[in-house]
């Protein structure tokens, strides 16, 4: 014979009552997760629209006028000036008679004006010969010289441009 022993009287009713918070829960659940989901695409379209705002902002060009715009086109010619090449072209032809007191770069013109002093006129001619003879200057003159008379060694200052080459 067989016993039947049921220590839960109301066994059918806790497990309709289990379902029924077990749903509950779920139902909670999925609603917390869609209210967190919304706020997330909300969040995450906000982060874009003020992205695309800053983004924008930077590509709204600035209008500039033309004057300070020339000048602004100066300075970066200025500043990209070829220094090495200019130092290295000029050094190459200097001698211990040739003293230089200033090198003026245009960068607009590719002008470079040369003030120096040279112990006799052939040294300054010499100089500028060896400037006009290379590659990286297209031409070398002689623009102005005069005897300095009150240095006692009398040496010759002399201004002297050279066009150089675009690189």
């Amino acid at each position: 014979m067989r016993l039947n022993i049921d220590f839960s009287p109301f066994r059918s009713r806790a497990s309709v009552r289990s379902l029924l918070l077990l749903a509950g829960a779920v139902i909670a659940l999925v609603s917390a997760a869609w209210g967190c989901l919304a706020e997330f695409e909300a969040t995450h379209t906000a982060t874009n629209r003020i992205k695309a705002a800053r983004l924008k902002s930077l590509q709204e060009r600035i209008d500039l006028a033309p004057a300070r715009t020339e000048a602004i086109n100066r300075a970066i010619r200025q500043l990209n000036l070829p220094w090495g090449s200019l130092f290295t072209e000029i050094e190459a032809r200097l001698t211990e008679r040739i003293s230089l007191l200033s090198l003026e770069p245009d960068a607009s013109t590719r002008l470079l004006r040369i003030q120096g002093e040279a112990k006799s006129p052939e040294d300054m001619l010499n100089f500028i010969g060896a400037l006009d003879d290379q590659q990286f200057f297209q031409g070398a003159t002689l623009v102005r010289h005069e005897i300095v008379d009150s240095d006692r060694n009398k040496p010759i200052r002399f201004i002297a441009e050279a066009l150089w080459r675009p690189e």
